[in-house]
């Protein structure tokens, strides 16, 4: 019998606590379809604005990328990129792998209606390895490469919470980076070098997301 009494009591609050939380949700309703601000605290939340991207040309590459930036400071925002690919058989190699810290500055009649929306100017600095041998002859950068540069670029909404970004970069690459075949059964060195280069560095067609409070595009007007 104590048992039971257990069992009809937990039905009890059960169906009460049931019966309770289909009022609230009832109340919750009406509220949200009469225009009642149900938590006004949030009103006083300031809005936070960040971004993942992925740079497609890269992509078409077979080299898996991402990118998160964060804007600071009215129209400055920073970002930080990381690469990496690795790729292999046959004694065929696809291998790449390093990152990219950006600092930006967006201007134009976008940029002041919202963050990470518009024109962008940067300056940008990069770190990579790489081993690439697509054919008989390969290269390799077992040191690294390092590099920097000044970037222009345009970002323009196509859904509430994406855009497409369209960056080019130029700059300076240098490092050291080794040439070798394989012949014999073995990979055999051909010479090394030193690269000092100059001219465009990077491009990049991204998507976007936007994400973060209050971080939505306005696309009334689209």
């Amino acid at each position: 019998m104590g048992t039971i009494r257990y069992i009809g009591l937990f039905i009890a609050l059960a169906c009460l606590y049931t019966g309770r939380a289909s009022e609230v949700a009832d109340t919750f309703i009406q509220e949200v379809s009469s225009g009642i601000d149900v938590y006004p605290h949030h009103r006083d939340r300031q809005p936070m604005y960040m971004a993942l991207r992925n740079n497609a040309i890269l992509d078409v590459a077979i080299v898996p990328n991402l990118s998160f930036e964060v804007a600071i400071a009215g129209r400055w925002s920073v970002s930080a990129s990381w690469m990496h690919a690795w790729w292999s058989g046959g004694h065929k190699f696809w291998r790449i792998y390093g990152g990219e810290a950006e600092g930006r500055y967006w201007f134009g009649n976008a940029a002041r209606r919202k963050p990470l929306t518009g024109h962008h100017i940067g300056v940008f600095g990069t770190l990579f390895t790489y081993d690439l041998k697509p054919g008989s002859v390969g290269v390799q950068s077992p040191t690294g490469t390092g590099g920097g540069g000044v970037s222009y670029g345009y970002s323009f909404p196509v859904a509430p919470r994406l855009n497409i970004d369209l960056n080019i970069g130029i700059g300076f690459l240098v490092g050291k980076y080794t040439k070798y075949e394989y012949k014999c059964g073995g990979y055999a060195c051909t010479g090394g070098h030193y690269l000092r280069y100059f001219g465009p560095v990077k491009a990049e067609v991204s998507i976007v997301w936007l994400f973060g409070y209050g971080n939505r595009n306005d696309m009334a007007g689209k």
